[in-house]
């Protein structure tokens, strides 16, 4: 290899934290443990219904940020139950200076009153006169009619108009509902993700796996055990196909009232699949961004909510279980915002027990609030599975929970070897707790300190007289107890708690 490839292969660790996912930092693992679930729930609802036009109360939310502009946290929610319909949806917003202590506003968004919940944003680096905050809502015209997404844009959060006119005309079509946005601050541009129904089928030697963006026809010929499916494809190819697909002699279970097929050789499921705009009005359709093991009968990805976190891409999916309707909030990652990789196949954020308010769904949408040295993340919570009738003594809110800084994913146990890397500033940080050894060799293998600390630290400085700037290093660290959350190179040999 070549001087300069050796250098661009070289990475280069500057004051972004680096979280302990399974990624591009490590050239080994020895007997690695991960955890994704140490996050802390409260024991009873962060926010219930106070106004009648809530509903049945507020079960989740469509965006949660940080308002720069005017130096406060919005949260964007959701109320289901208008009319006595679960169907029929009314909107509300509250705003908060700490991130914790949350004041509504009197009366519902002037949203669509016919569309699905969708999502809200803010858009950085712009005042407040200006139309800041977008909205991406879903519209299902009617049966055999492809879905829509409604775009809309306010200058105050509450009072929305359409992107292009009238919101008949607002829309592009393909997302299906349960759309996350997000604004990309890396390459500056609107991203969207958002279900999609998926037919995979492998039998036969006939192969077919496709992404629908709608269906004009979905039967269940239970006599002669075949599916008929037509409709309009978006991956691998846009185009509207038909199928006649056979599942007579699998081994199949069924999902729901419908009786959606889910086997190994033969199932529908619902995956994330994403877009991309940048100017909110004109959307690229990209492709599959997390979709479920082959084999994983009953997980499905109901959705996903995604964060950047230290220039990361961090991704909340909703795991829906098609046999039992429950619902939990995972963990997902991508280097690109384009392709994910579940962390963990057990969800970040649990279901409680029955009879709580969170026993049957966790929908974990919005940003990650920092309070001090803790991570704070809301979600919705129902009382109901996602298949149940809806009763009178169902409960619907939204739950909050809490981490320490960098908390997402912590290797727990084993070796974990970086590649070959700069360290920016010339010192190492790390965010850790319990026992750990640090090992730092130069790229020929030299040994310039191999030592064992213990401790709790958000921010401990490793600061050695023969680390420099512009110098590769190989970091080796093998976690005996406790947990490894970050690493990245400060400027300052200052360790903090």
């Amino acid at each position: 290899m070549k001087e300069d490839d050796l250098v661009m292969d070289i990475l280069n660790i500057d004051d972004t934290r680096r979280l302990m996912f399974s990624s591009d930092l490590f050239e080994k693992e020895i007997d690695v443990t991960r955890d994704a679930g140490r996050w802390n729930k409260l024991s009873h609802p962060a926010i219930s219904k106070t106004y009648e036009w809530e509903a049945w109360g507020p079960y989740g939310f469509m965006g949660l940020h940080r308002d720069d502009a005017e130096g406060n946290w919005k949260m964007w929610y959701t109320c289901t139950g208008v009319d006595g319909s679960p169907g029929k949806y009314t909107y509300g917003m509250a705003h908060s200076e700490d991130g914790l202590n949350w004041t509504k506003f009197d009366s519902p968004l002037a949203l669509p009153e016919d569309a699905q919940p969708g999502s809200v944003i803010i858009k950085p680096g712009m005042t407040v006169d200006d139309h800041r905050i977008f909205c991406m809502q879903y519209a299902k015209p009617g049966k055999g009619l492809p879905g829509r997404a409604l775009l809309s844009k306010s200058k105050d959060g509450m009072n929305f108009i359409p992107v292009n006119g009238t919101f008949d005309e607002s829309w592009f079509e393909g997302p299906s509902d349960v759309i996350a946005l997000m604004w990309d601050e890396i390459d500056n541009s609107f991203r969207s993700y958002f279900k999609q129904w998926r037919v995979f089928y492998d039998r036969n030697g006939q192969q077919l796996d496709y992404l629908f963006s709608h269906f004009t026809r979905f039967e269940h010929d239970e006599v002669n055990k075949k599916y008929i499916f037509a409709g309009n494809v978006f991956w691998p190819e846009k185009r509207h196909i038909e199928l006649e697909l056979s599942y007579d002699g699998l081994d199949m279970q069924f999902e729901g009232p419908n009786k959606y097929p889910l086997g190994n050789e033969f199932f529908m499921h619902r995956v994330v699949s994403s877009a991309k705009s940048n100017d909110f009005s004109n959307w690229d359709y990209i492709g599959p961004a997390l979709i479920p093991a082959r084999g994983k009968t009953a997980d499905q990805f109901y959705g996903m909510h995604v964060i950047q976190y230290q220039k990361q891409y961090v991704g909340f999916p909703l795991m829906y279980n098609g046999i039992s309707g429950t619902m939990e909030t995972g963990i997902a990652c991508s280097v690109d915002g384009i392709e994910f990789k579940l962390v963990t196949e057990n969800p970040l954020i649990a279901r409680g027990e029955p009879g709580h308010f969170d026993s049957g769904m966790i929908m974990g949408f919005g940003d990650i609030l920092q309070v001090d040295d803790r991570l704070s993340l809301y979600f919705g919570a129902t009382s109901r599975t996602h298949d149940e009738p809806v009763t009178e003594n169902d409960t619907f809110s939204i739950g909050r929970a809490w981490n320490r800084l960098d908390g997402f994913c912590a290797v727990t146990g084993g070796t974990v070897i970086t590649r070959l890397l700069f360290l920016g500033n010339g010192k190492l940080h790390i965010n850790a707790e319990g026992i750990i050894n640090i090992k730092i060799d130069d790229m020929d293998g030299n040994t310039l300190t191999d030592f064992e600390w213990g401790g709790n630290r958000m921010d401990l400085a490793i600061c050695h007289p023969q680390i420099r700037k512009g110098v590769p290093y190989k970091i080796e660290f093998t976690v005996k107890e406790g947990a490894l959350y970050s690493f990245w190179s400060g400027d300052t040999c200052t360790s903090r708690q």
